[in-house]
């Protein structure tokens, strides 16, 4: 039997001090999600995954 599965996963940054971005990547480095609240406001993904390789980056902003 061949079959393909997907994951449904949730990245969230929450309890924040200051302003975050989050986004999500596949392994060939293509944008799949993304979330860019302002302020402390929660950040989240939600979204279902095929079985693979993927990649987050974090972006914390500071304000000088």
């Amino acid at each position: 039997m061949v079959g393909s599965w997907r994951f449904g996963k949730t990245l969230l940054l929450n309890d924040l001090s200051g302003d975050a971005d989050v986004q999500l990547f596949d392994s060939d480095r293509v944008k799949i999600q993304s979330s860019y609240n302002f302020g402390s406001t929660t950040e989240a993904i939600n979204t279902n995954l095929n079985a693979g390789t993927y990649k987050r980056l974090i972006a914390i902003l500071f304000e000088l």
